[in-house]
């Protein structure tokens, strides 16, 4: 009798764990391969729609790849390409034809003692303290990196109006592009199930890239981190 109050006890307690812990829900608007495969450029969510929903984390792209959308706490970064030059608003009043978001109320801090040299060392990393902190690897999840920058390549789309040829080579060239030291901020999304979808096809994250003075904000082509840096991962919430 004691032996099965036991079983019963711990199997209450473990399931109990699992109903109170869960990942933010991840919600996209759009898809990679309508744009690449069938040049669906079209405004597919309006970000004014949005703007209330409170700790708002997001990235993705304008409507006909006008640009870049890297949203921060509710905080908007719009980046264009005007004059050879990269410009930002603030305002949340234009529409995405790829958005991932998710609404994050607290974050976990895990320091990374290491320099990172690449996207595919970086990508291992995530996936390591996720499973660490007790993210279910089969669900998308958002993530920041707060650290400082040996190298960030960046870009900022503007596609070429009319132009319904479609390819990574020409969406990493198209508009403005570079690469910035020094401290950062990155808002990632991770996935191993949403290739095509809000990450690239050879990779498991989308990430954009903020600099410490707010001046640039563009999606991440690679990145190599100098030692000491800060990753952030959703606390686990309760039901």
């Amino acid at each position: 009798m004691h032996l099965l109050i036991k079983l019963i006890t711990t199997a209450l307690l473990t399931s109990s764990l699992f109903a109170v812990c869960q990942t933010p829900n991840v919600k996209f608007y759009g898809a990679l391969r309508e744009i690449m495969f069938e040049g669906n450029l079209s405004g597919r969510v309006s970000l004014a729609t949005l703007k209330e929903q409170p700790h708002l984390y997001g990235l993705g792209a304008l409507k006909d790849l006008e640009g870049e959308i890297l949203v921060l706490d509710g905080k908007a970064y719009i980046s264009r390409v005007a004059d050879g030059k990269v410009v930002i608003s603030n305002a949340m009043e234009d529409e995405a034809a790829l958005l991932v978001t998710a609404q994050v109320v607290s974050w976990s801090a895990h320091p990374i003692s290491d320099a990172i040299e690449n996207m595919d060392q970086l990508e291992s990393l995530i996936n390591k303290y996720a499973i660490s902190a007790g993210l279910a690897p089969d669900k998308p999840f958002p993530f920041r990196i707060e650290g400082n920058a040996q190298s960030a390549e960046w870009h900022v789309i503007k596609w070429p109006a009319g132009d319904t040829h479609h390819t990574h080579a020409k969406h990493k060239a198209s508009g403005l592009h570079g690469k910035i030291t020094g401290t950062i901020e990155v808002l990632g999304f991770y996935s191993e199930h949403h290739k095509a979808i809000f990450t690239h096809h050879t990779r498991n994250s989308h990430l954009h890239v903020l600099n410490q003075a707010q001046t640039l904000a563009g999606h991440l082509d690679n990145l190599a981190l100098t030692a000491n840096a800060v990753l952030y991962l959703p606390s686990p919430t309760k039901k």
